[in-house]
């Protein structure tokens, strides 16, 4: 999805997240390696060491044709600038911010999966107006803890949202019970309140439907303890085994971590 049709992302008031056009993008992208010049990202710190103790300098690789990738005017992105830029503004005044967003992952998983948290590896920001400088209450109103949030909330929720459709298609090949998601000829995940397929828990898509079920209930009841609700609805089923089935959606990217409050936003 590019910039200009993905969905723009709600951030606190009164910052709207802006689309990124190509020669924008490319400009910071230009911009970062004037600060790898600055951050002494010399050639020496692209040294790679193979797997076999073969050292070689990432400048000096080559590619099919035996030419060389990278050069003075072609060089390699500095090794703290990867990540997307992000450009959002201030609808009182006009500010604009642009943010460089890398990815937290959590290395203790494998593979490393994305925690819903960013971190900012470049900020530029440019004055409300050409008769204006950027003061100190400017950067003071930032709230960029806030802003980084809503954005890592929204790159999990669309990664959540592909995964329980890559886990619930085609649900007559993989033998989900018709019950689920087939009513009077159309699809569709209906008797999602009723007690889950318990014989299918080993399946990746039984869990897929935790998540669904979960989600219906948290629509209905967004104060109530889901969990709770969850070991009712499924009376035959073991209140701990219910639980781990929520903790298991959540391990599978299939729901959210379980601090995040539906819809909220993290403070500045």
């Amino acid at each position: 999805m590019s910039e200009q049709e993905r969905t723009p992302v709600q951030l606190p008031e009164p910052w709207v997240d802006e689309p990124l056009d190509a020669d924008t993008a490319e400009a910071l992208d230009k911009l970062s390696l004037v600060w790898g010049v600055l951050t002494n990202d010399r050639k020496d710190n692209y040294n790679i060491v193979g797997d076999d103790g073969y050292e070689w300098n990432l400048f000096d690789g080559v590619n099919s044709d035996g030419e060389k990738m990278y050069g003075p005017w072609n060089p390699p992105r500095p090794k703290d600038s990867y990540g997307d830029w992000k450009v959002v503004r201030n609808a009182q005044n006009n500010m604009r911010v642009a943010l460089l967003l890398r990815e937290k992952l959590d290395v203790r998983s494998r593979p490393s999966r994305f925690t819903g948290e960013y971190q900012v590896m470049r900020m530029v920001v440019t004055s409300p107006a050409e008769t204006r400088d950027i003061t100190g209450t400017d950067l003071r109103d930032l709230p960029l803890r806030a802003i980084t949030s809503a954005y890592g909330r929204a790159m999990l929720w669309r990664t959540i949202a592909q995964n329980r459709l890559l886990n619930l298609a085609d649900p007559e090949y993989k033998g989900i019970p018709e019950k689920y998601w087939k009513e009077t000829g159309t699809e569709g995940f209906a008797h999602i309140l009723d007690p889950l397929p318990t014989q299918y828990s080993k399946r990746p898509w039984f869990y897929a439907l935790v998540a669904e079920q979960y989600d219906a209930l948290a629509r209905e009841h967004p104060d109530a303890n889901i969990a709770n609700m969850m070991i009712a609805l499924n009376p035959d089923v073991a209140p701990g085994s219910v639980r781990r089935w929520i903790a298991r959606a959540r391990k599978e990217c299939l729901l959210p971590p379980a601090d995040w409050k539906r819809g909220a936003v993290d403070a500045a």
